[in-house]
């Protein structure tokens, strides 16, 4: 027996009936992750937003997620494994977290890393300022925040967990203009949304819930390489489990997985 997928791929009428049903889920969501459409560009994207103001800096993306500061999940394993490789080699942990919302990462991370001496979340100001107000709150003296991604150069790990679907410049390109020097050593990468049969890159739409945001599914071979091109090579790369991912009513270029990987400037450390 047919799939109600398969039905309405041949019947035309159906799936237009479907697709406009979905339109309005989408639009109405309040508490799932949807995606909606395939693009080439950021731009593209953002243009199908129902919303004018699209992204997180908004006040109610800048709340979302408190629920996950005091848990650590299980794709964040690997990740707490590699940071501690990473501080045994730099004898302490100096990290700058890029996308890190209000900190979440550092406070579900604290209990098992008793070795942070700095850590600063980069990301948007309405986000920055939440952050902000919860670090005072909870007297996270050693938790920062700042808008400033040339920041980084100050730290020696880099982290992205879940946020560079959300940014349109590569991460590589971004590395690419600080000078070799001033590059963290270790960059450490979670969550990041891949094409799943290793199709060109391309662009949808997330509803977050709070709002709509341009998201990007890279393709790994080629983040691969442009990483590679400002310096660094890949340790080790990980499938983040149940987290794939589907584009309803796409054609082509419909469905994503989510992977992990560990970059360092010299693969022998």
């Amino acid at each position: 027996m047919k799939s109600l997928k398969e039905v309405a791929e041949q019947v035309p009428v159906l799936r237009d009936m479907l697709a406009h049903r979905y339109d309005r889920i989408f639009e109405a969501n309040r508490n799932a992750q949807l995606y909606r459409g395939v693009f080439e560009s950021y731009a593209e994207a953002a243009a199908s937003s129902p919303a004018p103001v699209v992204g997180y800096d908004q006040e109610g993306p800048a709340k979302m997620y408190a629920f996950l500061m005091n848990d650590v999940q299980l794709y964040d394993y690997a990740v707490l494994f590699w940071l501690q490789h990473a501080c045994k080699s730099e004898r302490g942990l100096r990290l700058f977290d890029y996308g890190g919302h209000v900190g979440v990462k550092y406070y579900s991370f604290s209990n098992l890393l008793g070795f942070i001496d700095s850590w600063k979340v980069c990301d948007v100001p309405a986000v920055v300022r939440e952050g902000r107000e919860i670090a005072k709150a909870h007297g996270a003296h050693n938790l920062s925040f700042t808008e400033n991604f040339e920041e980084v150069g100050d730290y020696e790990t880099l982290l992205c967990s879940g946020s560079l679907q959300y940014i349109e410049q590569p991460l590589y390109e971004k590395l690419a203009q600080l000078p070799p020097a001033r590059r963290p050593k270790h960059v450490l990468l979670n969550l990041i949304a891949f094409t799943a049969n290793n199709e060109p890159e391309f662009y949808t739409l997330n509803s977050i819930g709070t709002a709509f945001c341009p998201y990007k599914v890279q393709n790994q071979a080629a983040f691969t390489e442009g990483m590679a091109q400002v310096g660094y090579a890949c340790r080790n790369s990980w499938e983040n489990p149940g987290r794939a991912s589907h584009v309803p009513f796409q054609h082509q270029r419909a469905d994503f997985v989510y992977r992990g990987m560990y970059f360092c400037q010299n693969p022998q450390v």
